[in-house]
């Protein structure tokens, strides 16, 4: 029941100016008797992202929660995709649970983006007024709540639209913090601590054709694009690990697969492994 009351205080299906601005729906929920799910940062965690970010802490000795960003695109019904943006508290004990610890702002459907060239218009407009909510978050604690953005997250599709990017995964120098490249030209797959792209990250220019909406959104930069696990680790390297190390398992007979007991024991295995593994570990 509290799950489906705080899904009703903050999702947005109509997408109209006033449902683009997160301080609402944050002051929604404290107001309401949810402030719980927001969780409360450390002073070390501030100090840490002061140290590493150049991101000013709030007062001390006050309630406070790092803001994260998130956008990735979703078949809502029968093929029909829409860009859901999301915010959500880095610092929520409701990480496991989606409607607890993200808060939609808005949908808005892929079919009618209105493109110039490159550029998502859409997009771009819609950022102007959720950036515009988050700086009234940053510079007015709301129930006594102070917040501060921290990251921006997503698939990469997200982050191309929204910091309008010219270095894209389709090109071939792809990465929008390097000059790394598919080609040998820097290739990306040079691991070594030598490796010609490992220079090129101080000088690297800036990747946005032209200057995205999400400039205007105090303590965003280049540093706070965040790795999202979901896309990097679930859908992507550990999905891609996993799957192989079953099938050399299989092929050299050190599992026959046959036994489906034994199978679902040797996935939770694998799944122990792998949850060791560094990305797989979120901030505090």
């Amino acid at each position: 029941m509290q799950s489906l009351q705080i899904l009703f205080h903050t999702v947005r299906l109509v997408i109209l100016e006033f449902t683009l601005r997160a301080c609402l729906q944050a002051e929604e929920l404290i107001s309401s008797g949810y402030a719980e799910v927001f969780g409360t940062a450390t002073q070390e965690y501030w100090e840490t992202m002061s140290r590493e970010y150049g991101i000013a802490a709030p007062p001390p000795h006050e309630d406070s929660v790092g803001l994260c960003l998130f956008g990735d695109e979703a078949e809502i019904y029968k093929d029909n995709q829409y860009m859901a943006v999301q915010w959500s508290s880095e610092q929520s004990p409701f990480w496991t649970d989606v409607k607890k610890s993200r808060f939609l702002i808005c949908l808005l459907p892929v079919h009618r983006y209105a493109m110039d060239g490159q550029i998502n218009v859409t997009i771009q407009e819609a950022m102007k007024h959720i950036c515009a909510s988050l700086n009234a978050w940053q510079n007015h604690a709301i129930g006594g709540l102070h917040a501060r953005f921290v990251s921006l997250k997503g698939d990469w599709k997200w982050l191309v639209q929204c910091l309008n990017l010219k270095r894209k995964p389709t090109k071939d120098d792809f990465c929008f913090l390097c000059n790394c490249t598919k080609s040998l030209a820097m290739p990306a797959t040079d691991l070594s601590e030598n490796a010609e792209w490992r220079r090129s990250v101080p000088t690297c220019p800036w990747p946005a054709s032209s200057p995205p909406a999400i400039v205007e959104l105090g303590n965003f930069s280049m540093a706070t694009v965040g790795l999202d696990v979901l896309h990097i680790w679930n859908l992507g390297t550990g999905r891609d690990l996993t799957s192989s190390a079953l099938l050399i398992l299989l092929r050299t007979g050190a599992f026959e697969g046959r036994n489906a007991a034994g199978l679902h024991f040797l996935i939770a295995c694998l799944s122990m492994q792998f949850s060791r593994c560094p990305c797989m570990r979120v901030p505090a």
